[in-house]
């Protein structure tokens, strides 16, 4: 066997024992020793100074960022952060690399020490501070409600979902918006087909409109058609708190048809920060009826008391849209001259005090479907209201549950449509018959296939030239 000689290229080279430990060790003992140095001289400060000082502390990754991204150069190797509002300020003194030294108070100078303000770190502070306060809000929402138990109630349909589940999702909405998504993308498609089949049963009816398999089979498929429909509701009902791109553009897409959904989907684009412009879009679309343009002129009025500051905006674009604006009373919010000369802080004032005359929201409404009606959703959106008032506390779910059930269970009764015969509007003239025209020749050598002759009445003459 070959053996490897000392020296040779392919020998392994031997490391002293000890020396890569014993530096580890002075540099945690060196930075040891500065943070035990900071921490006792923090006894300097007082009252919000000692808080700013102690977050930059906790935030230490956050301040050799900022520092690397400044590039200060001093001659100490050291950098001041004022902490005060008022001079003189007290500071805290780190290294160039963003180790903590010490505190000095507002009587203690700086010497030639480099100064950064404290509002530099704070934006990159207030970022993380958000972002743990975020996850720490997901986990508690995750403890509390579990996505699949959220799923499970959505599918079931009004009732299953109460006041106190909706809160939990408004804590932090971004953590339901695949399970919501997911749940109202699932239901959306069972609807088109449900659709579908329920227009082929609709024509086989005409060929026997007394037949008993179709007409039962019709109710069922009405029956699953409620239950998406319930539950495409209760997921926009949740999309109002979710404003996100994305569920924006979905919601813009499915406005722009006219369903039954049209206005829950509507009112829920109208709480989103760029939901005027989905709304406009989706009025201006050729496929929008009359009634579907005045559920999304309510929708922009409801956006406009959401977003103030885009009053201005929204009502000159509404104003260009010939279509929306004849639709505007003369005392409509999106009509009325005066806030056009207001700026944004009066906007808000003004439409605050708008919001302030409503009436009070009634108690959730537990007859008919088990759903909230268009004027409760009306309600809700204009007095700004959050979406979880849009259903039922915990102590009347049982009975919406009920009333919900009753409602998919009887289906409206079948009505065949009526086929009324043609009638014609003018008796039939024959071939050989004498012509209408008075011209006294067969009709088939007359006027048979001219443009038909307009209507003249009794005692006037008819003209030559309506027979050219």
């Amino acid at each position: 066997m070959h053996r490897l000689r000392p020296g040779h290229a392919s020998s392994p080279r031997v490391l002293p024992i000890g020396e890569p430990a014993e530096e580890e060790e002075e540099l945690s003992t060196s930075l040891q020793g500065h943070d035990v140095h900071f921490l006792e001289r923090t006894a300097r400060l007082r009252g919000p100074e000692l808080n700013r000082a102690m977050r930059l502390y906790h935030h230490s990754a956050i301040v050799k960022r900022v520092l690397a991204a400044q590039r200060v150069r001093s001659a100490e190797g050291r950098v001041a952060i004022a902490i005060s509002d008022h001079e003189p300020s007290a500071h805290v003194i780190v290294s160039s690399d963003g180790v903590f030294v010490t505190c000095l108070s507002g009587g203690m100078r700086t010497s030639r020490v480099p100064v950064l303000p404290y509002h530099l770190f704070e934006p990159a502070m207030d970022e993380a501070d958000a972002a743990v306060e975020q996850q720490a809000t997901r986990r508690r929402q995750l403890m509390l409600l579990d996505p699949s138990a959220l799923i499970e109630a959505l599918v079931r349909g009004p009732g299953f979902i109460d006041e106190d589940m909706a809160r939990i999702v408004e804590l932090c909405p971004l953590t339901y918006v695949v399970p919501v998504h997911l749940s109202a993308h699932r239901a959306f498609d069972r609807y088109v087909k449900l659709a579908k089949a329920e227009y082929q049963v609709r024509v086989l009816l005409l060929r026997d409109r007394h037949d008993r398999q179709h007409i039962l089979l019709r109710r069922r498929i009405w029956r699953h058609a409620c239950v998406a429909e319930g539950t495409l509701k209760l997921c926009a009902y949740l999309f109002g708190a979710m404003d996100t791109q994305p569920v924006t553009d979905w919601l813009g897409v499915l406005i722009s048809f006219p369903s039954p959904i049209q206005p829950e989907l509507a009112l829920a684009a109208a709480r989103h920060d760029r939901g005027s412009e989905v709304l406009l879009k989706a009025a201006r679309s050729p496929h929008q009826d009359p009634s579907g343009r005045r559920t999304l002129l309510q929708a922009l009025t409801h956006h406009v008391i959401h977003h103030p500051r885009q009053l201005r905006r929204v009502a000159t674009a509404v104003r260009q849209e010939p279509q929306l604006r004849e639709m505007l009373s003369p005392g409509h919010v999106l009509a009325e001259p005066s806030f056009s000369s207001m700026s944004g802080p009066q906007v808000e004032l003004a439409v605050g005090q708008l919001v302030a005359h409503l009436p009070a929201l009634p108690p959730y409404p537990t007859e008919g479907t088990g759903l909230p009606d268009l004027d409760y959703l009306d309600l809700v959106g204009l007095r700004r209201e959050p979406v979880s008032r849009l259903f039922p506390p915990r102590e009347q779910t049982q009975q919406v549950r009920q009333q919900w059930q009753r409602h998919i269970s009887t289906p409206p009764p079948y009505e065949p449509p009526r086929i009324h015969p043609v009638v014609r509007a003018t008796p039939r003239i024959g071939r050989n018959a004498p012509c209408p025209c008075g011209s006294g020749r067969k009709y088939k050598r007359c006027c048979l296939g001219q443009p038909a002759v307009p209507a003249v009445a009794s005692g006037e003459e008819v003209r030559q030239d309506h027979l050219l």
